[in-house]
Order: C-alpha cells, then sequence, then structure tokens
C-alpha cells in the first residue's frame, strides 16, 4: 500500500507562502531592512479564509497531477507531529502544496519545493496552481529568498521554479 502522508520539515514550514494580494505592501514592510541594516525574522502567517476556498476545490486542481495527502506531518525526523485539520497535495520528486483548514475552508496555503526535480516535467499542475492562485487574487512570499511573486503573467510560476 502506498504511504500518502506528506512531511514538511519544521524549518521549512510556511517559508514559501500565499497570501491574498492586498498584503503586499505590508509585506514589502517585512521584507525591508531596518535602521541596522537586517531583516526582520518575523514571518507572520497570513490567512486566506477571506477568499473561501474549500478543500473540494483544490482537490479540482491537483486531481491527476498530485496525490492527495491521507496526513500532513510537520516537526524534526525523530520527532514527527500531525497537523491538525492540516492537508496536502504532493509528488515525492516535486515538492508539496499544504496548508491548514478551519471549518472546512483554506486558512493558509503554502508551498514547499524542497524536493523538486526540475528534471521531472510538472507543468501541467505548475499551470494549474497558476491559475487558481491568479483566480483568487494570491501572491506568493518566498521567506528564504524574500520575495513576492504575483500570478498576473501565467508563466512566472515556471520560471520561479526553474530559477530555484
Amino acid at each position: 500500500m502506498e504511504d500518502l502522508t506528506c512531511y514538511v520539515h519544521s524549518d521549512d514550514w510556511g517559508m514559501i507562502a500565499l497570501v491574498p494580494v492586498e498584503k503586499q505592501a505590508e509585506i514589502a514592510q517585512v521584507l525591508e531592512p531596518n535602521d541596522t541594516g537586517e531583516l526582520d525574522d518575523t514571518r507572520p502567517a497570513y490567512s486566506i479564509l477571506d477568499r473561501q476556498i474549500a478543500l473540494d476545490e483544490l482537490q479540482q486542481v491537483f486531481d491527476g497531477l498530485l496525490v492527495e495527502a491521507d496526513q500532513l506531518l510537520t516537526g524534526y525526523t525523530t520527532d514527527l507531529e500531525a497537523v491538525e485539520e492540516g492537508f496536502g497535495f504532493f509528488d515525492q520528486d516535486f515538492g508539496a502544496f499544504y496548508g491548514t483548514l478551519q471549518d472546512g475552508l483554506v486558512d493558509t496555503l503554502y508551498f514547499d519545493n524542497q524536493a523538486c526535480n526540475c528534471g521531472e516535467d510538472f507543468s501541467a499542475a505548475i499551470a494549474a496552481f497558476a491559475r487558481f492562485a491568479r483566480h483568487h487574487r494570491l501572491l506568493l512570499v518566498d521567506w528564504y529568498l524574500d520575495l513576492t511573486l504575483s500570478f498576473d503573467d501565467e508563466t512566472v510560476f515556471e520560471r520561479y521554479l526553474e530559477e530555484e
């Protein structure tokens, strides 16, 4: 039987987030160096509940493209815990879209591309997600690279992954 567990290391949790585009100015301030030239290490979690996205919509987006996880785990490899109200869609060679639900709606949504094998063709999943993000007016925030990415251009997400 296939293991349908999606695992995101605790250090990687939320490092690539999907947030409402209306938060772009606020995020730009967080990404701005302070008086000492240091970036603020605060990475606020942004809810997307106002987008009213039901889990079944994500199931439709990734149907036949990524596997839906039976459970979402996080923590360190020796100390794993199940994420309450967690979900994930993943492929071992691509990475995962994952997050949390509240009352059946997507509350937080993240992307983990640590396992991404750029030689594989995941263009259908990438394009499907880009359309979804554009439709729901979401912005990608990569806290690793201190950058934001708009989905206005259909190919920007694919180019972002190629540059990783």
